[in-house]
């Protein structure tokens, strides 16, 4: 930006006055004396004239404050619009989203683009994602243990087998989510269109998969269970009767799963997902 002439901050009237007075205080200057001729008679006394005070150092007005302008948002890189640009880009978007860390072994899979798109659409759809998720699957089993009442409900235990997970899920930053996601969606909506939505838009299936999450009623503790064998079951009808995504999100634990909800939320207000 070119910066403004000191005059432009001057008010105008105050540059005429500034004028002025130079003009009439080189009117006034006495004119240089001749020099006297010479005489024999004794010089007259002369009357001392009043020396002319100092004059005052004139300070030049200081010019206004200079209010910084806001510059101008940096452009947004360009969406990418190719799958190889895609993969390529992922890594480094996943790095600025997530600690790296705790993602290095996530990155090492393959397709990772395709098993977004396809979680999503699990979800979205109520069924469980664990197909897509090998990777992350729990090492232990699940279990369950009697309490004073005499009821099975799950051991808090269970937490562990999930906690690093969730733990790096939370750690995410939805702002740095949307800009990743506005950078990759000509590509989620390409391979949404693939696996068999060729007029829709994937944004529309992550809203709707954030609804069935945040829909699910998260008891105050942690509810009841009944067993056949190794298989468990929500002892309450209801939530036995929940969509299977539904299920694992309460199999995380009550505490985890309102922290899950909560990250699910401020990530869908960050990418301005439609969730009514």
């Amino acid at each position: 930006m070119k910066r403004s002439s000191l005059l432009f901050y001057i008010p105008p009237p105050l540059i005429a006055g500034i004028a002025i007075g130079v003009w009439q205080y080189l009117q006034h200057q006495p004119a240089q004396d001749a020099p006297p001729e010479p005489t024999d008679k004794a010089p007259a006394a002369v009357q001392p004239k009043d020396e002319p005070g100092p004059v005052a150092a004139v300070r030049p007005p200081a010019a206004a404050p200079v209010t910084p302008q806001p510059s101008a948002p940096a452009t947004p890189p360009p969406p990418v619009t190719t799958l190889a640009e895609a993969n390529a880009l992922f890594p480094e978007l996943a790095n600025q989203i997530f600690p790296p860390e705790r993602i290095a072994e996530w990155l090492k899979q393959s397709d990772l683009l395709r098993r977004i798109v396809a979680v999503t659409d699990c979800l979205a759809n109520g069924t469980s994602p664990k197909g897509q998720l090998t990777f992350l699957a729990p090492t232990e089993p699940y279990r369950a243990e009697a309490g004073r009442d005499r009821r099975w409900y799950a051991s808090a235990a269970n937490a562990l087998r999930t906690r690093a997970t969730i733990e790096t899920f939370c750690h995410a930053n939805p702002q740095a989510v949307a800009a990743a996601y506005t950078r990759l969606e000509p590509v989620f909506d390409q391979l949404y269109h693939d696996i068999g939505y060729p007029d829709a838009k994937f944004r529309d299936a992550l809203a709707l998969a954030c609804r069935v999450l945040l829909t699910t009623p998260v008891p105050e503790q942690e509810p009841a269970l009944t067993h056949s064998g190794t298989l468990y079951y929500y002892a309450d009808p209801k939530l036995e009767e929940l969509y299977p995504a539904q299920k694992h999100l309460l199999r995380l634990g009550v505490d985890d799963a309102r922290r899950v909800q909560k990250q699910i939320m401020a990530i869908a207000q960050a990418m301005q997902l439609k969730l009514n």
